[in-house]
């Protein structure tokens, strides 16, 4: 007998329960590997032999490129679509020029900070800001030549300008200095590991794993399984094949994944590049008595939260009875996903959030 398991997150099917192994789920995957493509007419009777999905074996001439198929999906029908022009190498169409001169003029500011850097011209030099100094500099050109320049040109000078700093900022090894509260996380992780807790950072939030396929000689099976880092009810789905009986779909079984002490982070499904949006961040106790925590965000590169990339923000304590939320307002300076990191800390217990 030939058993398939599958764990999937029990928060996800109530969301939508397609995903529930039923039998009329079973028999449409079934019929979708069906060769045919419907019953009807063709141009010849190889067509049609070919859409029904029949093989033929006959001593009689039969052209054989008409009846074979490379491919087990039909041929779907399509709309003969108009050609795009090719891109001209820069944002919304301008003229390339604009580009070339928003990233001269990044590649300038970059090297004059560098060179600042090395030689200590001017001590303590912040880091540019790619989104302040190519807005200015994006603006002034469109004030001044407001007649002659069209409109396009200062926004293509911006969008170069921002990717190419940003990219050279990126790929700088200057050493940067570490916050306050960076060092005041270092304090607070240093003072649990002295008490003997480790760093647990829950970064696996997969919604469903576990896509294997077994053979049972005897009566039962026996595997270890290790669950993901959510908080949730996970559902164990199973389905059998046997020779004799054919296919059985067991009754799912749940299983709860929990934990006295935890954080949970609430994102928004998507941000587009210059977006404000709020992270919610809630800490739940379930502990017999009330925890004080300090809860951290760490910065990274491409969002505008008020701390460098890879220092610490400010800490927010919180008493935590039963639970309790803070919220932190974040900025994206890029479309492209990015990993938010969250750290609870108290003197009992430390936890950390990826996602």
């Amino acid at each position: 007998m030939w058993v398939g398991f599958n764990v999937i997150d029990k928060a996800l099917l109530q969301l939508n329960n397609d995903n529930i192994l039923k039998e009329d789920m079973i028999f449409k995957e079934m019929e979708a590997h069906d060769l045919g493509c419907g019953a009807g007419g063709g141009t010849n009777s190889e067509e049609i032999f070919m859409n029904a999905g029949l093989t033929i074996l006959t001593n009689a001439y039969v052209d054989a490129k008409l009846i074979q198929r490379e491919t087990t999906e039909c041929d779907a029908k399509k709309r003969n679509r108009r050609s795009v022009p090719e891109e001209n190498g820069c944002y919304y169409g301008a003229n390339p020029v604009c580009c070339k001169r928003g990233e001269k003029y990044a590649l300038d500011v970059i090297h004059e900070y560098k060179l600042d850097m090395a030689h200590n011209f001017k001590p303590d030099i912040p880091e540019p800001v790619p989104y302040i100094l190519c807005y200015s500099k994006a603006k002034k050109l469109a004030d001044t030549h407001q007649e002659k320049v069209p409109s396009k040109c200062p926004m293509a000078f911006f969008e170069a300008c921002v990717v190419t700093m940003t990219a050279e900022l990126s790929t700088s090894d200057d050493a940067r200095g570490r916050s306050i509260f960076s060092d005041h996380y270092a304090k607070d992780v240093s003072a649990l590991a002295g008490f003997g807790f480790q760093l647990k950072v829950r970064k696996h939030f997969e919604t469903s794993f576990l896509f294997e396929e077994h053979m049972i000689s005897g009566k039962e099976l026996t595997k270890a399984i290790q669950f993901r880092d959510s908080i949730t009810k996970w559902s164990i789905q199973a389905i059998g094949i046997t020779e004799n009986t054919g296919v059985c779909i067991a009754t799912p079984k749940e299983v709860s994944a929990f934990k006295v002490f935890f954080i949970q982070v609430d994102l928004p499904y998507k941000v587009s590049r210059k977006e404000h949006f709020n992270i919610k961040v809630t800490v739940f106790n379930y502990i017999y008595k009330d925890m004080n925590a300090r809860v951290y965000l760490k910065g990274i590169r491409g969002l505008c939260y008020g701390s460098s990339p890879g220092e610490q923000s400010p800490p927010q304590l919180v008493t935590v009875a039963d639970s309790v939320y803070c919220q932190s307002v974040l900025s994206s300076r890029t479309s492209c996903s990015r990993n938010f990191r969250k750290r609870c800390h108290s003197k009992d217990i430390v936890l950390h959030f990826q996602k």
